[in-house]
């Protein structure tokens, strides 16, 4: 007897509902489906979690309909989804929509265009029969082009009326035709000359086809400097999943290394390539998607949302930039991409590849736990030489006495000797400085009062070209004040800098040179990120400026000379990670340097080089870093050595934020009573953002279950007393900043 029941996950609902199975709407229901199912007076689109024989009330709905005859999702899926909603402590449906393309089960659809071809009597018409000069015309289009879509006539000047007559004379048909929204928008897939491996790198792909072969879980970690030939080993790996039958996911931190990576893989794969990240458009995302699901293509290449891509037998998950905290979403569902991976792997019995020049410290410590198997690139390829790093301290540029921060230029006068240089000689130059804009603040100096979002706990950053002041958290927008709005002084002026700044002196000191800037500010448009680098590759563009956007993974063979400009500023931020990323921006920043035929030179112009941090990036020196930053993780017992859940608390009225972040916390002392601790409540460190207050708790627990159970129940307690009215309760395991 089949069942006759279904528990139904619905996004932003907790629990499952029980719903019936109607035998006209729904016959053959399997976990994975969409269904439209009824919800109070709306209809919403649901997700089959389980069959029933029974429901768990009386008197339950019947399903409406199906969102597809197919299962949206595979029961790997499903099973990796139910792992997620326990994991991070939400709801499945929510995890549903998240993995889904968005508009699934309302107006998304197949794209349909009209397709124009002859029909045999059309084919075998005599030409000279026809009376119609435009008619004649379009048969012999149809003829050369064995059929063509309305809207290409139309563009080669053949008019809809001349297609009509045809058809209305038996001598050609018009159907709808199914077509793909191509995503790669001029992405090239010419095939490239496959390089020979070095020896590391064929001891590392040796590695990775035996352990695709055998099949099962298998997770490696790849350290290899950068310029070390990482892409190459993943497109080697790639081909041995391919001809074991098996699906290859490749996720990228960026949307902005999407088009490189691509490039790569489809000169490799051709159609065996499909496309998913943000940037897309909704149609092209669900027609890369579909694809995916029907196996017409092989190999997922994306950002974070990729690791759910619909991939019909994975054999091999690759997480390139593992380290970059990009792959934590911070918005809607707080999840890991690179952790998800990892566990998605495990569930398919997968090899699972994390590759990075900087690991994190947590996948980095995992290999010496033995909980992934350590791999190495210690070399560049053709054996190229790492880049000469060099240290411009800002602090005895003016004949011993240290400048203070406003009398620095941005480009001291040594990097602009080296920029002249590596000009001279035909060669790119790339300028990384970590923040937008033009100044960080407008400034009052009789009373030192700045220029601050009336939305967000935040210093409002100038922008010369709009004349505007913006806020980089919520996009607030106004004119410069002409006084000081706390004192009435005319005293103001602009205090810091940032890339606009900088382009506008690169632009003053190199007139007659082509310079591109790539940050949040010049990338917003479709595309912007692949002009910019494509500028680079041909040689357009001498100089690129840029933030951290720069950092990840870009291959830029023109490049010789970078200049890392006021690095530290991340080690001031309050975050147990500060350090890391430091070490790692360096790091990557600097191996942008002679990725081609021609050594490299950096220039990193700081004010402290003797904090750790930087130090060891100076030196390339990974381990050295990793065993300084482990003894300050142990001694206070940050992750590795422990397990973060950070508890968000927002609202409109700070008073009610604050006695929920302080109720919250009390229960949490009792619920982790002996495995676990409670810091806080206290104001986060950005106190109000969007118009919201925000202050935080954060639980320490030591790695298992049940430190995990016990914050789930602490949060059903919470529920169940009376959640705050007014006040937004977020949930961030394993958080990845405490900002």
């Amino acid at each position: 007897m089949k069942p006759r029941y279904v528990a139904v996950a619905v996004p932003g609902l907790l629990k499952f509902l029980d719903y019936a199975i109607s035998t006209a709407a729904a016959p053959d229901l399997r976990p994975g489906h969409g269904v439209l199912v009824p919800l109070g007076r709306r209809t919403a689109v649901g997700y089959v979690i389980t069959l029933k024989d029974r429901a768990e009330v009386e008197g339950v709905k019947e399903i409406t309909g199906l969102v597809d005859d197919e299962p949206l999702v595979s029961p790997e899926m499903v099973d990796l989804l139910k792992w997620m909603a326990d994991y991070y402590m939400v709801s499945l449906g929510d995890l549903f929509r998240t993995a889904l393309p968005a508009g699934i089960g309302r107006d998304l659809k197949p794209l349909t265009r009209k397709w124009v071809e002859l029909t045999d009597e059309g084919l075998a018409l005599d030409l000279n029969s026809l009376r119609g000069k435009e008619q004649r015309r379009l048969i012999e289009f149809l003829r050369e082009k064995k059929g063509q879509f309305l809207s290409a006539l139309e563009d080669a000047g053949l008019s809809p009326s001349a297609v009509k007559a045809l058809v209305e004379k038996g001598l050609a048909t018009v159907r709808d035709e199914v077509t793909l929204r191509s995503p790669q928008h001029g992405v090239s897939n010419e095939k490239g000359k496959i390089p020979t491996l070095t020896a590391a790198q064929k001891t590392v792909v040796d590695r990775l086809t035996a352990s695709i072969k055998n099949g099962g879980f298998v997770p490696f970690l790849l350290h290899g400097v950068t310029g070390s030939g990482k892409t190459e080993v993943y497109l080697r790996a790639t081909a041995a999943a391919l001809e074991q039958g098996k699906d290859v996911v490749v996720l990228v931190p960026e949307i902005s290394l999407t088009p490189q990576f691509v490039a790569r893989f489809a000169g490799r794969f051709g159609n065996e390539v499909a496309v998913l990240h943000s940037g897309l458009s909704d149609g092209e995302r669900y027609d890369e998607w579909r694809r995916l699901r029907s196996g017409a293509a092989r190999i997922a290449i994306g950002a974070r949302s990729a690791v759910f891509a619909p991939v019909r037998n994975p054999g091999l998950i690759i997480v390139d930039e593992e380290h970059d905290s990009s792959y934590k979403q911070e918005e809607g569902v707080h999840y890991h991409a690179r952790d998800v991976a990892v566990v998605r792997a495990k569930l398919c019995g997968a090899t699972i590849l994390l590759g990075s020049a900087t690991p994190s410290i947590e996948s980095y410590h995992n290999t010496e736990r033995g909980k992934y198997t350590l791999l190495t690139l210690p070399e560049r390829i053709d054996h190229r030489p790492m880049p000469e790093v060099r240290v411009v301290e800002m602090g005895r540029q003016a004949e011993g006495r240290r400048l203070k921060a406003e009398e620095t230029v941005l480009v001291a006068p040594e990097v602009q000797a080296a920029v002249d240089d590596h000009l001279a000689r035909g060669q790119q130059v790339l300028l990384f400085l970590n923040r937008r804009g033009f100044n960080t603040f407008l400034f009052c100096n009789d009373c030192g009062e700045s220029a601050r979002c009336p939305n967000c706990s935040i210093s409002l950053t100038f922008y010369k070209r709009s004349h505007l002041l913006r806020c980089h958290y919520c996009e607030h927008s106004a004119a410069p004040h002409d006084l000081c709005p706390q004192c009435g002084s005319h005293n103001l002026r602009l205090i810091g800098h940032g890339t606009e700044r900088l382009e506008d002196e690169v632009e003053a000191r190199w007139p007659e040179v082509s310079i591109a800037r790539m940050d949040r500010d010049t990338t917003s448009r479709k595309g912007a990120h692949h002009r910019i680098i494509a500028g680079m590759e041909s040689g357009e563009h001498r100089i690129l400026i840029g933030t951290q956007m720069v950092a990840k993974g870009h291959d830029l063979p023109g490049v010789t000379l970078v200049g890392i400009l006021f690095p530290e500023g991340t080690l001031n931020l309050p975050d147990f990670r500060s350090a890391e990323r430091t070490f790692q921006m360096i790091t990557q920043v600097a191996g942008r340097a002679g990725r081609g035929e021609t050594p490299g030179e950096v220039l990193v112009q700081a004010f402290n080089p003797e904090h750790y941090a930087v130090r060891h990036a100076l030196q390339h020196d990974y381990p050295g870093f990793y065993a300084e930053e482990l003894i300050f993780r142990k001694e206070l017992g940050y992750p590795p050595f422990s397990r973060l859940v950070l508890l968000m608390f927002r609202g409109v009225k700070e008073e009610a934020v604050a006695e929920a972040a302080g109720s919250v916390a009390e229960i949490m002392k009792k619920a982790l009573k002996g495995c676990g601790e409670v810091l806080g409540p206290v104001p986060s460190p950005l106190t109000r953002v969007r118009g919201k207050y925000r202050w935080q708790v954060i639980l320490k627990g030591k790695e298992g279950t049940a430190f995990r159970r016990q914050v789930q129940a602490g949060i059903v307690r919470y529920e169940q007393s009376g959640r705050k009215h007014g006040v937004e309760l977020l949930v961030d395991v394993d958080p990845q900043s405490l900002m």
